[in-house]
């Protein structure tokens, strides 16, 4: 890895990953942790993809249209991810806004609340989509290769099975997975028109958010 990306493990649990890239006034930030689907129980398959879309529905601290409207007036939006190794939000603004725009982020990572219209919302796009991926030719069968290639690994759950959860999956689940998920080892990339030691005050503001015990190591090239 390039030795211009800087890592600290902070006091709060954190692992902060910056590249200092000043030649344009603009940032892009990601809030994550390792384990996606590869972690998820057979009776709570898709509930990473599923939290990680309904995060962004509400907060402690924000309604819906407040993250959507904060995000829009800085010029990004957040992106969530849940995929099969990795859950992550993103977000790309002009530099100027990077304490509003970490602060957004790190709401929407770890303060979710799921709201249930908003959930059934969600739930009812999913299971829509997972007929969608039964009516089509080429997912479909690359689907049934996996359950195939992975049969009792979380890689090979069935649409049966992602449907069976998704149907029954409640808002007190999603809260538990996200704290599960992002008080283990969570991390922040920042790339972009910004200096590690500004990116490493303000993410180390954030309290109680991951598991580390040790104390903040010092900056390391990477």
């Amino acid at each position: 890895m390039s030795s211009d990306v800087l890592y600290q493990r902070l006091g709060n649990g954190l692992q902060l990953l910056v590249k200092q890239r000043s030649h344009l006034p603009l940032l892009s930030i990601a809030i994550g942790a390792r384990g996606g689907a590869l972690l998820e129980p057979r009776d709570q398959a898709g509930i990473t993809a599923m939290m990680a879309r309904t995060s962004i529905k509400g907060t402690e601290r924000r309604t819906a249209a407040q993250i959507a409207d904060e995000a829009e007036r800085m010029g990004g939006s957040i992106s969530p991810y849940g995929g099969s190794d990795l859950l992550d939000w993103e977000i790309s603004v002009p530099s100027r806004h990077f304490d509003k725009a970490f602060d957004l982020l790190a709401d929407v990572a770890f303060n979710g609340q799921f709201p249930e219209p908003e959930l059934e919302v969600e739930r009812k796009l999913t299971i829509a989509g997972l007929q969608h991926t039964r009516d089509d030719m080429y997912r479909y069968p690359l689907q049934l290769c996996m359950q195939a290639a992975f049969a009792g690994h979380p890689y090979g759950y069935s649409l049966d099975d992602l449907e069976r959860s998704v149907s029954q999956l409640q808002s007190e689940q999603l809260r538990a997975w996200q704290t599960e998920r992002m008080t283990a080892d969570p991390w922040v990339v920042i790339v972009g028109d910004i200096n590690a030691a500004t990116a490493s005050r303000a993410v180390e503001k954030l309290d109680g958010v991951g598991a580390a015990n040790g104390t903040r190591s010092g900056e390391q090239p990477l």
